[in-house]
């Protein structure tokens, strides 16, 4: 285990677990706003030494998963992806303040950032809440079978999780 809280801990994925991870990231609702990986590309990721592919638990088994980069030489960790099955129960926040105690207090990251569909505006809400900040927009930087999709680039930096 990586982490834990009341509710919620953080294990490693194992293969095991894909068949769950996939499930949820192809989720209709989590789709909307997660890429879609090949069960390969998740394999990679697990096996990558500069990845975290991380499974969200309850006892009640997996609700979700996360994905993180990090880059030790510069101690930043890119925030990839957070998919969570059980919407409105809280857990998301839950996730999402562990993960900062995991990237500043576990891997000593002095930055954390992700990128976030502008529309995805419960994520924007949740990350601006828990102290994220918004550093910049990507203009239609995603194609869909819709047109183009913008993203938002969020971070927050050691000082402003130690205040």
């Amino acid at each position: 285990m990586l982490l834990s809280s009341n509710r919620i801990r953080f294990t490693t994925t194992r293969p095991e677990d894909l068949d769950r991870v996939l499930a949820l990231e192809r989720d209709q609702y989590n789709s909307r706003y997660v890429f879609r990986w090949s069960r390969e590309q998740h394999q990679g990721a697990m096996d990558a030494i500069d990845f975290l592919h991380i499974t969200i638990k309850t006892s009640a088994g997996i609700i979700g998963y996360m994905i993180l980069h990090t880059d030790s030489i510069n101690r930043v960790v890119e925030f990839k992806r957070l998919v969570i099955g059980p919407k409105g129960q809280g857990y998301g926040r839950e996730a999402v303040e562990l993960l900062k105690q995991l990237a500043f207090e576990k891997l000593n990251c002095h930055r954390l950032w992700l990128d976030v569909y502008t529309d995805n505006v419960p994520a924007i809400s949740l990350y601006l809440d828990l102290g994220f900040v918004q550093e910049g927009l990507l203009r239609d930087c995603q194609t869909t079978a819709h047109g183009y999709r913008s993203m938002l680039v969020m971070s927050m930096l050691e000082y402003e999780y130690n205040k």
